[in-house]
This record gives C-alpha cells, structure tokens and sequence, in this order.
C-alpha cells in the first residue's frame, strides 16, 4: 500500500471515529457561541467610527463626541410575578442579553456625553408608586452603566410618563421621573452648541388642549411650567445653533421617503391610547418658527428615517434635516437596532460660511439577534442529524457484521487443497497425536472455534506457532486451530510428567516392547506381538536420535522453512539432512 492510500486510510478512519467527531462538535459549538455571544457584536461595529466634520481639520481634532441612543426599553417583571425568576421569560431574558452585550460594545466608542432619547423604560406608565418606578430606574442603570467622565441626560417617552389627558397617577408618575432622570425640558450648551431637550408626551397633551379650545399657538396662553411656555423661553433667549431633540418624530405627510437606510415602510399619522406618532402638524409648524433649529433628533419609531422640513432655518440651506434614530433595543419590525454617532465643533473658532458644517452624524448598527438564534437552533439540528447518522451507521454494521472467516487464517486443517504438507503427507492424519503428527488431535468444535486464536489467546502472535498451550490429550475431532497446536520436540533436559510422556511414537504398524506409552491396561494384545531383536532395536534407537537432533537444531536455527525438510524428518529416514544445507547428523550432534 503506498503512502497516498495509506493516509486516505487514515483520514477516512479518523473521519468516522466517534471520539474525533465528537470532539470536532464541541470545538465547533465553542467557536459559535463565543461568535454569536460575543463577536459578532464587535464585528457589527468594527466599522462603525466617529465622524469627522467637514468644517476643518484644525476643528476636528476638537471634536465632541455626542452619542444618542433611543427606546432602550428596560422592562421589569410586575409585583405580582417577582418570584419568577427572570430567565424563565425568554424574550425578557434575550432581551437584556441583548442590551447588555450591545451597550458592552457600544460604550467603547468612549463617548463623552449621551443623551437617552425617550423610552427608558418600558413599563414606566403603569407603575403604581415610586417604588416600583425606582426599581424599574434601578434595572436601567444597572444595564447601561457609564464611566465617570462621561456626561449623560434623558428625554422623556410616552412609555417612561404616560400621555393623554393629565390625572392624578399621570402626575405622579411624572413627579417619579424628575426624581430619577431629572427636568422633563432640558437646555443643554455643547461646545456653543444648544441641545433643547423636549418632553414631547407633554407637548402633545398641551396640545390637545388647545384645540378642545380652538385656539392658535400665537393665542394660547400657555400652562405653567409646561412644554409650550419652555419653547417661548428657548425662542426668545435665541439659541443659535440649536440641536432639537424629541422623542415624538415631527409631522411629514403620510408615505414621506425616508431614505434608503430604512427597512420598511415610513412614519405615518397614527394615535391610540397612550402613544401619538407624530406630532401635529401645527405643532410642528410652531417648533419650526419658534427656534429655528439647525437639525433635529427623534426616537419613538424604531426604524431609521431622514426626512428634511422645508421653512425658515439657521441654515443657508431652505430646509431642517430631522433624523430618527434607531431603537436600541430589538423590536419586530426592524431586524438591526442601531443608534446614532454624533461630532460637533466649537462654531465660534469657524468661518461664517463654515459654521453650518460644524456638526456631522452617522447611524450605526447593532447585529440581526434573529440570525444569532437561527444559527444557534440551525447548528442544534445539525449537530443531531451528525450524530444520528453515525449512531445510525454503528448500529447498522454491529447488525450486518459477520464474524472473521476463519479460513483467512494460517490453519492447515482450512487450507488442505493448496497446503504442501497435506499433498505429502495427507496419509499421516492419526487419531493418535505425538510430536510427529502432522495435524492436532481431533476434538469437538464449539462455538468459540469460528474466531480466530489470534482474538481468542491473549498476547497471541499474529503468525503459525509451534508451541503448545496445553497438555496433550485423548484426541476428540480434528478441528482444533494450529494455533493451540504442541511444540514439535520438547527440550530434551526438561523434567518429564510421569503422566505425560515427552514423546509418544509415531503412528506405525508394529509396537515395540520399549516403547514409552499410556499404561497398558486391558490391551489383550500387549505381548501378542513378538519383540524386536537387538540388532532392530538398536537401528530404531539410532533413527530415533538422528531425528530429534535433527528436528530440534532446526528449530532453534529457524530452518524450518522448508515443507520437505519437515515431512522429511517426521517420516523418520535416515536422510533428514535434505534441505538443511548439507549438515550431516553427525554434525548436527556437535551443534546441538
């Protein structure tokens, strides 16, 4: 066999070991969970890098990295059901899996201010005391933790307070948010930059109010301490440039294009109890004239969007560009959650004309968690087809296994059609064995005989041996394997067994006195025949000794390769010396 089929051996040998397959399996599911736990979360922001503003190169290196992240949507199991543990709720147990991995990887952007653009939480309306709403507030900031330096506000949602028409809970509820994340309206400065933090659920209950009045927003007179009078307090101190920031999108016309980074569909008009889409068109109208932002930031829909609002601006440019960013958190109608990157320069160190260019963004996106489980289930599956099919195969070659043929192996009793010894001496088989029998004795076949010796004697050798593992014994059949066969001569110092003879005579006709024999009892012809004289006597003592001498040099010399030379010394001539390289007895003596 050449080296090409003997490693294709190997290879397929080792391809169908259970251990190796086994071993391959789990190597394979380790790579895939550190994948889809952990590295496909660096690997989906792995391009994902700070934008640099086109104002100037000088001015980009003083950059402020801004990060906006929206609908985080932190939930907490109810009062009711604390008992049950966390895990025992798939989806709510993914899903702070989720955030958790994805804020691990996002917060090494090293942002140096965040803002949390509504949706903090996801049951923060229906709490029923601060003290549920502090442990909801607790689970969020456990999740998104934050390093020292880092700056960081919150929006408000209409998941976090609540919308509709005020009441008592509502109220509560709002008292529970300034407690925790702090002012529903928030003004910012960054870098000479104005960022008007909007509690746009308020906004929209004002609103309503205000047409239940039929009444203009240059006409109503606004309520205290609420969304519209903090609109007219940033307008009039003319903030310029002023970043926007609203949970609730603003109003465009229905089926608006939001460009080709978004999944599906577009942000349309849409109200129900507790959430509005967008705001309305008045109230946007009202924003727009009032600060005149150059760019404004929204949330609450999940899926990217750029759409841009045509009126008076800040900019040269005649429109508002209004960017929704992306839920952080998984939701049905978007496959990747995302966030928004954020650089902006001091506009002041910038040249009139380059002062519009002094903040650029980017989205970026989080990994598809559906492709992570479909991974998981797909490599499940194929794991147990893998190890089906082999158990398969085992049970189905354990069934359909035959046992060894035992004429493969090296017996002459198997093999007499093409065995030389048997074409010379196919007339010598005896009932009676002796060391000059050519084939053991017969002896009863049992149902061990089919495996081969070599599996049926422990540290048996692979090849024909001549040495005996028994005693000798009354002869029964003729099927015993040559491997248990007798040494052919024993060493002639060797102690002698009273009860076993160390050689019984060859088959013959004629039975001499001197024999050496089993105990002669009940023989009724033991003196029947007539005993040898000297002379013949003497003659076969002679053979006898030639023989032997000649049989046991030859297996201590390893010349027992020749079928002649064996028969030649088992029929007992005087010639024994044929095919043992002219060695004469005499000489044979002397080396032995």
């Amino acid at each position: 066999m050449n080296s090409t089929n003997r490693s294709g051996v190997l290879l397929r040998s080792l391809l169908y070991s259970p251990a190796l397959t086994t071993n391959i399996l789990r190597f394979l599911w380790v790579l895939l969970i550190c994948w889809g736990e952990l590295g496909v979360y660096f690997w989906s922001l792995s391009t994902c890098k700070w934008p640099v503003p086109k104002a100037s190169e000088k001015a980009a290196g003083k950059a402020l990295h801004v990060l906006l992240v929206s609908d985080t949507q932190i939930s907490v199991p109810s009062l009711s059901s604390k008992s049950t543990p966390s895990f025992l709720h798939p989806r709510a147990f993914l899903t702070d899996k989720f955030l958790k991995k994805s804020w691990y990887v996002t917060r090494r952007l090293d942002p140096q201010v965040v803002f949390f653009m509504g949706d903090m939480l996801s049951h923060g309306k229906t709490v029923e005391n601060e003290a549920q709403f502090t442990e909801n507030f607790q689970k969020f900031i456990s999740t998104f933790t934050l390093k020292a330096p880092t700056a960081v506000y919150y929006l408000p949602g209409n998941n976090d307070v609540g919308m509709g028409i005020a009441s008592a809970p509502s109220k509560g509820i709002r008292r529970y948010y300034q407690n925790h994340f702090g002012p529903l309206n928030n003004i910012i400065n960054l870098n000479n930059h104005t960022f008007f933090a909007l509690d746009a659920p308020d906004l929209v209950d004002e609103d309503y109010q205000r047409n239940a009045r039929g009444a203009a927003f240059d006409r109503w007179e606004p309520i205290p301490g609420g969304t519209v009078e903090a609109v007219r307090n940033v307008a009039a101190e003319n903030h310029h440039p002023l970043i926007l920031l609203s949970h609730i999108p603003l109003y465009r016309p229905d089926g608006a294009y939001c460009g080709p980074l978004r999944e599906s569909g577009a942000i349309n008009r849409g109200v129900g109890h507790g959430y509005q889409n967008t705001l309305g068109k008045q109230t946007t109208a009202f924003l727009m004239e009032a600060l005149e932002p150059s760019i404004v930031f929204t949330g609450d829909n999940r899926d990217y969007c750029e759409y841009f609002h045509n009126g008076t601006s800040f900019n040269a440019e005649d429109s508002i560009p209004e960017i929704t960013v992306k839920s952080f958190s998984p939701a049905p109608q978007i496959r990747r959650p995302g966030f928004q990157l954020l650089s902006i320069v001091d506009p002041t160190n910038l040249e009139p004309s380059q002062r519009p260019q002094s903040l650029t963004h980017r989205p970026c996106l989080l990994p598809d968690q559906r492709i992570v489980l479909i991974g998981y289930v797909g490599w499940a599956i194929a794991t147990l087809c893998i190890l089906l099919t082999l158990n398969v195969q085992r049970i189905r070659q354990f069934r359909l296994s035959k046992p060894i043929n035992p004429s493969l192996t090296p017996s002459p009793t198997r093999s007499h059609q093409t065995s030389p010894l048997l074409q010379v001496s196919n007339h010598s088989l005896s009932p009676i064995w002796s060391p000059h029998t050519l084939f053991p004795p017969v002896t009863p076949q049992s149902s061990r005989s089919q495996i081969p010796s070599i599996f049926r004697t422990p540290m048996a050798p692979a090849t024909p041996t001549f040495r005996a593992s028994s005693r000798p014994m009354t002869p029964q059949g003729f099927n015993e394997s040559p491997m248990l066969s007798p040494q052919l001569m024993p060493p002639m110092h060797d102690d002698e067994d009273a009860m076993f003879p160390d050689q019984y005579t060859i088959h013959r006709d004629v039975r001499r006195v001197n024999d050496e024999e089993w105990t002669p009892v009940g023989r009724e012809d033991y003196f029947d025949s007539d005993p040898m004289d000297d002379a013949s006597e003497a003659e076969y003592l002679e053979d006898s000794m030639v023989k032997n001498v000649c049989v046991r040099w030859a297996t201590k010399t390893n010349r027992l390769t020749s079928p002649t030379s064996i028969v030649c010394m088992l029929e007992g001539t005087r010639g024994c010396t044929r095919g043992f390289e002219g060695c004469k007895p005499e000489d044979l003596i002397k080396k032995t």
